[in-house]
């Protein structure tokens, strides 16, 4: 498989995902977990190719600019979709800072990476290495210090095998919290992630990075607009 169809699949789930969360309370009950559960696929399939994009790119200050400009475009769309489930009876929230969007985890972890490539050339580097990682728990980063520290993994791991096999581990500590069947069934839709990636070809294919840039804002306003929708004719 391309990177573009796993990405293609990535943030399709990721649609899913949100969809369920935000209409959770207006869908019937056993939809959500089901539907969160193919949500799960979208997290390690952008963690690994942000991986990839470290090793591949020629200008990681460049990507990692791309990376934190889109964490900040995102911000108000995801305030705004992370408290959907209070609308209409309360106000819409443009913008808090208790939880952050996964593009500030996403640029955390490169961030990261960037920081251990240079601390192999400058010691000094060494010494701020933690900052990402204290930074994520500060901000409260989507999938918090556990997806930063997947995001850096996959980035300075050289071997496929081994990325994987830590993503799988990460993907335990992230959900155990859950317990029960929704451990098992968030852990199913993440492992599927990982089968897919497991057979990545390699190629690109088609060179669409704008649209997975995009996508991410717009389809949470997007979603809001169905919720503003749905409570005005329904």
């Amino acid at each position: 498989m391309s990177a573009f169809a796993l990405k293609i699949i990535a943030i399709t789930a990721m649609l899913i995902d949100h969809f369920a969360f935000m209409f959770d309370g207006r869908l019937v009950f056993e939809l959500v977990p089901v539907l969160r559960m193919v949500g799960r696929m979208a997290f390690p399939i952008f963690a690994y190719f942000v991986g990839v994009g470290f090793r591949s790119t020629s200008d990681v200050h460049k990507y990692l600019t791309r990376l934190g400009i889109f964490a900040l475009i995102s911000e108000i769309p995801f305030d705004i979709a992370l408290n959907a489930h209070t609308y209409p009876q309360y106000e819409i929230v443009w913008l808090e800072f208790g939880r952050q969007n996964i593009f500030f985890t996403l640029f955390l972890g490169l961030l990261a990476a960037l920081i251990y490539k240079k601390a192999f050339t400058n010691w000094h580097y060494a010494i701020v290495l933690p900052l990402p990682f204290v930074a994520a728990m500060f901000l409260q980063a989507d999938f918090g210090l556990i997806g930063v520290m997947l995001v850096f993994a996959c980035a300075v791991i050289d071997r496929r095998e081994y990325r994987l096999a830590v993503l799988l581990i990460g993907g335990l500590a992230l959900h155990m919290p859950l317990g029960g069947n929704l451990m098992l069934m968030m852990n199913t839709g993440y492992i599927a992630a990982l089968i897919l990636l497991a057979f990545y070809n390699g190629k690109q294919g088609p060179k669409m990075k704008w649209l997975f840039y995009a996508f991410y804002p717009l389809h949470l306003l997007f979603l809001f607009g169905l919720i503003m929708l749905y409570e005005a004719f329904v």
